[in-house]
């Protein structure tokens, strides 16, 4: 995440969420690791709270395509760090 470009938006348009995804499976573990931290930031950034928890209803389903979505959400936190409620 150092060379990362921050988003402005939390959330991809044009990305639909389906279980019948092509692309490969990633690991488990870390999936549910960064949606449960997302989860956690949820309490403070009411933003993303629509795209954590419609992340999180694939965590058994993970893909390498939602592990995207969760990094793009996770550059987005990293570079509002200043913006508070």
């Amino acid at each position: 995440m150092k060379d990362y470009k921050p988003f402005i938006i939390p959330i991809i348009v044009s990305f639909k969420i389906t279980k019948e995804d092509s692309s490969p499976l990633v690991d488990e573990i870390i999936y549910r690791l960064i949606i449960g931290s997302l989860m956690y930031i949820t309490f403070t950034r009411s933003k993303i709270m629509f795209e954590v928890n419609l992340k999180s209803r694939f965590m058994h389903f993970s893909h390498k395509s939602y592990f995207k979505v969760a990094k793009i959400i996770l550059y987005y936190v990293n570079g509002t760090k200043t913006i508070g409620l």
